[in-house]
């Protein structure tokens, strides 16, 4: 008996021994539980990062979120205002799967609501409140999904944008700058069309470095074939009216433009010239469709002086304006300024050899008044135009050119003269202080040992002019003074002595001599003499 109980207790004691190692597995398992849980935690734990603001902006930690296409990836944490208080830099914890995006050239910047008279932005900001987003930088964006993912972070501290950038290339659409005189009514989202359908919208204005304005343009992707090396853009901003008092023509483009303003496009697909853009092309943007859709002629024109020309200002030809000046600039040696103008279609062919510009200025005298309608218009740029081969860059004057071609009826006659005097255009020519022409302009001889003085008489007085005639030069006051016979003072008029003239006298009738024909030459005197004031010829007029 006692050896059949020690034997059970034996084979109990064997039994006992060989489930022991269960004790073992419990701890390995609480073990691999905890590490996994520590790993899950530190997988899913978000990712830091820094954001720098260049002002102090509204953000509140814990309230401020950071949103990606409308869906939330993370809030702010904490803010912390820079030492001069300028600036802040808000702490973010941002979701994992946002780590591929956190490359150097993605960029953050705050949303919040902006209401003005002309528009409104972050509109969505009103309810959900101000929060930060992003966008993905050229490289990621252009990669698929699947290589996104793969992607390793490579930047945690960022400077947020001022405002929205422009739309990323890889997005697709085709991004354009118009160079403008100025940005006029045209925002930040301003339409862009073609045939009045919205086709892009205005990205931005800015002042480039050159101090000239900039407007980027964003065109859709899928209108960007109706873009190419002829397309012409105007403003259509607000309400547009063309006309005179009695043909007043009112244009409107949409109630969009009149708002926050707007830009039209029109485009030829004729011609060889006729090619795709590049992205980021430069074009004009116009005043209005008239000045974009005329054919036109860019000249430049120097002068030594700039006063009273600026942008807009008209280049006439016989009254009528055939263009404008777009640019003043100073000449490169800053002496005299270079302006850069466009002709009209119908007077691109004026820009030639021998076309001569100059400023047409007011001018005021006691005696007479030329150009007073500069005084309230402005001044403008006359030509006389020339007839040799197509010309773009000229040299103006300052003064009407010495030579304009004769276009006035009557007899042309040519005084000669060793100096000019006070004789100029436009002075007056006088038979018995009677006006009867008139300078038509003055050059020097081919020797230039003279004056050429070109005259006009009238036709009715063309008569009057004889082979024996004499002319003088009747400007200012002529004082004769001798110690006996005192002082003798002669003069024509008032109006020569203040603004010049010429006058002559013809010989009585047996000793007058025959008419003459166009391109007579006379000298003309210093003075008068005494005996050609009693001359008194009978000569009929050629009075209808």
């Amino acid at each position: 008996m006692d050896e059949n109980k020690d034997m059970a207790v034996a084979q109990a004691e064997i039994k006992q021994s060989s489930n022991s190692w269960f004790i073992w597995l419990l701890p390995l398992i609480a073990l691999a539980v905890g590490a996994w849980l520590v790993a899950k935690s530190i997988k899913e734990a978000p990712l830091e990062i820094y954001i720098t603001f260049d002002d102090v902006v509204d953000i509140t930690p814990l309230e401020t979120k950071l949103k990606f296409r409308g869906t939330e990836m993370g809030q702010v944490v904490e803010v912390n205002i820079s030492d001069d208080l300028v600036g802040m830099t808000a702490k973010i914890e941002m979701d994992q799967r946002l780590a591929p995006i956190l490359q150097p050239d993605t960029v953050f910047w705050l949303v919040e609501p902006q209401v003005s008279v002309t528009q409104v932005t972050g509109l969505e900001t009103i309810l959900s409140g101000k929060f930060i987003t992003f966008q993905l930088g050229e490289e990621v964006g252009a990669l698929g999904r699947d290589k996104i993912k793969s992607l390793k972070p490579k930047q945690f501290e960022y400077t947020a944008l001022s405002e929205p950038p422009l739309r990323p290339s890889y997005a697709g659409g085709l991004h354009l700058v118009l160079d403008a005189t100025q940005s006029g009514t045209v925002s930040r989202g301003a339409p862009v069309y073609y045939k009045k359908i919205q086709i892009g919208e205005v990205a931005r204005n800015r002042i480039a470095e050159d101090d000239k304005i900039k407007i980027d343009l964003y065109i859709e992707e899928e209108h960007k074939h109706l873009i190419n090396t002829n397309s012409k853009f105007w403003n259509t901003s607000g309400i547009s009216v063309e006309g005179s008092l009695s043909n007043i023509e009112v244009n409107i483009e949409s109630l969009t433009s009149v708002l926050i303003g707007g830009i039209s496009v029109a485009t030829s697909t004729n011609g060889e010239e006729s090619q795709p853009v590049e992205p980021h092309a430069h074009f004009t943007l116009y005043d209005n469709k008239t000045a974009a859709l005329s054919r036109s002629k860019l000249i430049k024109i120097s002068f030594d002086s700039g006063q009273g020309l600026q942008v807009k200002t008209p280049i006439k030809y016989q009254g009528v304006e055939i263009g404008e000046v777009e640019k003043v600039e100073l000449q490169p040696n800053l002496v005299g300024v270079v302006v850069t103008a466009r002709l009209m279609e119908t007077a691109t062919k004026m820009a030639r050899e021998g076309t001569t510009f100059w400023v047409v200025k007011p001018e005021i005298g006691l005696a007479s008044t030329q150009n007073i309608d500069t005084l309230i218009s402005g001044r403008y740029i006359n030509l006389q135009l020339g007839e040799g081969k197509p010309k773009r860059i000229f040299k103006g004057l300052e003064q009407p050119p010495l030579i304009e071609t004769p276009i006035s009826k009557g007899l042309k006659i040519v005084l000669t003269a060793p100096n000019v005097g006070s004789i100029k255009p436009d002075v007056r020519i006088s038979y018995r202080q009677f006006e009867v022409g008139k300078v038509e302009g003055l050059e020097l001889s081919d020797d230039a040992t003279q004056v050429l003085i070109y005259a006009t008489i009238d036709p009715e007085f063309a008569p009057l002019v004889r082979s024996n005639s004499v002319f003088w030069n009747a400007s200012g006051v002529d004082v004769d003074f001798g110690l006996f016979k005192g002082a003798s003072i002669k003069t024509d008029s008032l109006e020569s002595i203040l603004e010049g003239g010429i006058a002559f006298a013809t010989p009585d009738n047996e000793v007058m001599g025959d008419k003459v024909k166009n391109g007579t030459r006379f000298v003309l005197n210093s003075s008068m003499q005494e005996e050609w004031a009693d001359w008194r010829p009978a000569i009929k007029l050629n009075r209808k």
